[in-house]
């Protein structure tokens, strides 16, 4: 009996201890599993696209954060990179410290950063396995790190030098960081996130709109501990933020001679976001060049020229703000649609472009597009799996869990909520999807709860539920897979365009056309693609559907009115123009072809006080002054008209022959002063022309 009854309990014994090690082995294989096929999916994705033409030319804000994190690491600065040493940062800074350190250890090397990148979108996905089972166990943890680990826009942003990558792992190591201080209530832990949340601002400034309930949900949590201990568990996150965040501030002021707290370009991408052109999605401004220098020095030029003197980089900003506040008090009714339209688009599973269709780069690819799991379905998950554990927790779920999700709702809610503010692009809304991925794999682990249990009924329910918001979020109103591809052919449109081969922007602006009529930019562009080539009526005719797509956009007004005048009709240019400078005072361009259209009229004085205007706006420039040489003329004011000839002169108008066979001019070929200044003129290039 004892025998039999000693070997019954040691062979218990050595049961237990087996299940023991086996469950020790299976919570080390599943993160491993996870980590080494999340590396070798990036890998081989990353050694897919070695061949890619811009795999070593990066271009827009890739190439921007190239050329940034080279100078640093090198010395080697680009002639357009270089004043911005001096300045203000106009976008976050410490995604391009980390590329600079990489540049530093191996240089400029594209497949090393990118395979380096690759290491850290695997971790990120380590990091979500562990908050997923830290937050509401092993098979939600497991589960979302698989998605994750398999997720095709992860990888696909794991391989591009922009932000995401970088956004992912800060934020939800913060996450991670946050809900073990909640359960350890240990300083050093709400230092650490703090520290960490600092650091996410500084490479995505978005953030800031979740640190204030970060705060109320901290002190939430210590409300039965007394204000005191809440302020001092508060101390630590806020000390940790400032450490990040303070520096930038100081380098800003010292370095630049101006406040501004992370980064300039908040304002520019407001107004971007809300104005009277406004998609939703289009990252450019109204009437700026849609290359990335010349958008960004447009945009300053454009804001001096309205305010009439040199800004420093917070007022730019302050501007473009003011300009997008203007809007949304002006025209309520179209803010509200055009904010129901961006949060449509931010639950909708189309993942919009911004610098590259990455929808195009996935059906190219053989990894992308065997990987399955999209945005739609994710977010229909994830909403379901966030009610269900919020709202309805069963008897699994403790109040930690419970505390833990309302910390990520607050997160998803928040930064979703930013990104509505400005516009939406698919790489926005990326830092979404990790605590996403967390709520939907708690769905299928109630939805397998319900089915283990035969609650059949309850898990028909949910599974409808589920059906129905997928969908919802696949449904297509406002026809945004065919903007993608339309936004793919006006890409390719605009470089044509910027190398002057206008006959192969027009094709490239009509093709996009044909895949979206509404689009106003490719209309608009085409008409400027048009009006090169000379062809000014079809170049009429695109910007008059411009207008009707858009009414208040000045510069289409401004281009119809161009293109009516080089067509002889200046009564119809001066109604054109005269709107373009209403909605567009601060143009001084618009003035200044106002002024010539009053001037074909016979209006000269009206024309004369709008290139006046014009020349207030824009001191440098050589055409108005010319132009107001040539109504003074008319007008018979010689004196006048020498010396603002002399002035367009001086500024570089030109080539001379244009002016010495102005008809505008011709009271005053018999003026020595006129032949002194156009002899001088001719002088500079060679012998003077004589006078016809």
């Amino acid at each position: 009996m004892e025998d039999d009854s000693y070997q019954s309990s040691r062979s218990s014994g050595i049961s237990r201890s087996g299940m023991k090690q086996k469950h020790t082995l299976l919570l080390l294989l599943i993160p491993m599993g996870i980590l080494i096929l999340a590396f070798l999916l990036r890998l081989a994705y990353v050694w897919e696209i070695r061949h890619e033409p811009d795999f070593n030319a990066p271009s827009m804000d890739a190439l921007y954060h190239h050329q940034w994190a080279k100078g640093i690491s090198t010395g080697q600065w680009d002639e357009k990179i270089a004043p911005l040493r001096s300045q203000p940062y106009f976008r976050a800074p410490l995604y391009v410290f980390f590329l600079a350190s990489l540049y530093r250890i191996a240089g400029p090397d594209f497949m090393a950063v990118r395979v380096a990148q690759a290491l850290l979108g695997s971790l990120s996905c380590l990091l979500i396995y562990w908050l997923g089972r830290r937050v509401f166990g092993r098979f939600e943890g497991a589960a979302a790190g698989l998605m994750a680990a398999t997720y095709w826009v992860f990888i696909y942003f794991d391989g591009e030098l922009l932000l995401p990558v970088m956004e992912v792992f800060l934020d939800v190591l913060a996450m991670v960081l946050l809900v073990a201080a909640d359960r350890k209530k240990q300083r050093g832990w709400w230092l650490a996130a703090g520290l960490v949340l600092g650091a996410s601002a500084i490479t995505r400034p978005n953030i800031l709109i979740f640190f204030p309930l970060v705060l109320l949900w901290t002190i939430f949590g210590n409300v039965r501990r007394g204000l005191r201990e809440s302020a001092r568990t508060l101390v630590p996150i806020v000390m940790g933020i400032i450490l990040f965040i303070l520096p930038v501030t100081v380098r800003n002021a010292v370095v630049g001679n101006d406040l501004v707290l992370i980064a300039s370009q908040a304002g520019v991408n407001f107004f971007i976001g809300n104005n009277p052109r406004a998609d939703g999605v289009t990252a450019v401004v109204p009437g700026t060049r849609a290359t990335w220098w010349g958008g960004y020095e447009d945009s300053i030029r454009m804001a001096e020229e309205a305010l009439g003197r040199t800004l420093k980089p917070s007022e730019v900003s302050d501007y473009w703000l003011g300009r997008g506040l203007a809007f949304i008090r002006e025209h309520p009714g179209d803010y509200m649609r055009l904010i129901m339209k961006k949060i449509v688009l931010l639950a909708g599973n189309f993942e919009i472009p911004n610098n590259k269709d990455l929808n195009f780069q996935r059906s190219g690819s053989r990894i992308l597009r065997w990987l399955p799991l999209d945005f739609g379905i994710v977010l229909a998950l994830a909403l379901v799996g966030m009610v269900l554990s919020i709202c309805l927790p069963d008897r699994t779920t403790s109040t930690h869990s419970r505390r833990s999700a309302v910390l990520m709702a607050l997160f998803v809610l928040s930064y979703g909520a930013s990104i509505v503010l400005f516009f939406v692009t698919s790489r926005y809304r990326v830092p979404l999807i990790p605590f996403l991925l967390i709520f939907a794999a708690h769905a299928l682990c109630r939805l397998r709860r319900l089915l283990v249990l035969r609650h059949y009924r309850h898990a028909a329910i949910s599974a409808s539920v589920i059906l129905v918001l997928v969908i919802l979020t696949h449904m297509d109103p406002y026809r945004m897979s065919s903007q993608g591809l339309a936004q793919a052919y006006y890409g390719r449109g605009v470089d044509f365009a910027l190398r002057e081969e206008h006959r192969r922007a027009v094709e490239q602006f009509q093709l996009a056309l044909r895949e979206n009529p509404d689009y106003a930019d490719a209309r608009y562009n085409l008409g400027l693609s048009l009006l090169a080539m000379g062809e000014v009526a079809e170049a009429e005719e695109a910007f008059r559907t411009t207008i009707a797509l858009t009414p208040r956009a000045a510069d289409a007004h401004l281009q119809l009115g161009m293109s009516l005048l080089r067509q002889g009709r200046s009564d119809e240019a001066l109604d054109a123009l005269g709107r373009a400078v209403a909605l567009a005072p601060g143009n001084a361009m618009a003035h200044n072809l106002l002024g010539v259209a009053m001037g074909q009229r016979g209006q000269l004085d009206q024309g004369i006080k709008e290139l006046k205007r014009a020349i207030a706006l824009d001191p440098s420039g050589a055409l108005a002054p010319y132009n107001l040489a040539c109504l003074f003329a008319l007008k018979g004011n010689r004196d006048e008209a020498v010396t603002w000839l002399k002035e367009a002169l001086a500024k570089g108008y030109g080539p001379i022959d244009r002016v010495l066979h102005d008809p505008d001019l011709r009271s005053l070929h018999t003026d020595e002063r006129f032949r002194h200044l156009v002899g001088g003129a001719s002088a500079g290039n060679g012998p003077g022309k004589a006078l016809p």
